[in-house]
C-alpha cells in the first residue's frame, strides 16, 4: 500500500491558505545534483513557514520571506542549469516563489509570477493548472472592486485579467499605512 505524500497547511496572507505536498521518499531524487536542489526548496519552505507564524507586524517576518523568495530563485536558475534544463522544476519554483510573494502582500508580484508560469507552461500539465487556479483565487479576492464583477464560469478573461493586474498595480502604489 502506497503512502500519501505529507501536506502541511499554512495560513496566508489575505484571508488565503497555503497548501504544500512534499514528494514521498520514493519520489525523491537519489543524484546529488538533484537533492541539493530539493534541500534548497526544503530550506525555503522551512523559512517561509517560519514567517506566517509571525505576525503581520513583526520585522523578522518580511526578512524570513525575503531569504525563501532568495532560495527559490537559486533554485529556478539550478533547474533551469540543468542539461536539458527542468522547466518543470523552474516553474514550481515560481509556483512557490508566488505563494511567498502573497504572503508579504507583494500581490504586483505575484500576480505576475503567476501570470509567467501559466503563459509558459503547457496547458496540460499541472504547474500551469495551479498557476491558473492561483489567478482565479486572486480574481474571486478582487471581483467587487472591478467595474464589472460577474463571476466568470471558467478562467477570468485576459480582459478581466488585465484589470485585476491594475488593481493590485494599484494598490502597490497606496501610501503604506505603516509609514503613516
Amino acid at each position: 500500500m502506497a503512502s500519501s505524500p505529507p501536506v502541511e497547511i499554512v495560513q496566508g496572507a489575505w484571508n488565503t491558505t497555503q497548501v504544500v505536498v512534499f514528494p514521498s521518499a520514493g519520489e525523491m531524487f537519489t543524484d546529488p545534483t538533484r537533492m541539493h536542489i530539493v534541500n534548497l526548496s526544503l530550506q525555503a519552505h522551512a523559512l517561509f513557514v517560519d514567517a506566517a507564524a509571525k505576525p503581520a507586524t513583526d520585522p523578522s517576518r518580511m526578512v524570513l520571506l525575503r531569504l525563501a523568495i532568495q532560495k527559490r530563485i537559486e533554485e529556478k536558475a539550478l533547474w533551469l542549469a540543468l542539461t536539458p534544463p527542468d522547466k518543470e522544476g523552474g516553474w514550481k519554483a515560481d509556483l512557490a516563489m508566488a505563494s511567498y510573494q502573497w504572503e508579504e502582500t507583494n500581490m504586483l508580484h505575484a500576480f505576475d509570477t503567476l501570470t509567467r508560469v501559466r503563459n509558459e507552461s503547457p496547458a496540460n500539465t499541472q504547474v500551469h493548472q495551479m498557476a491558473l487556479q492561483n489567478l482565479q483565487a486572486m480574481y474571486r479576492q478582487v471581483r467587487f472592486q472591478l467595474p464589472r464583477h460577474e463571476t466568470p464560469v471558467g478562467m477570468p478573461s485576459v480582459e478581466v485579467l488585465g484589470l485585476v493586474r491594475q488593481f493590485w498595480e494599484w494598490v502597490s502604489l497606496l501610501p503604506d499605512s505603516k509609514n503613516e
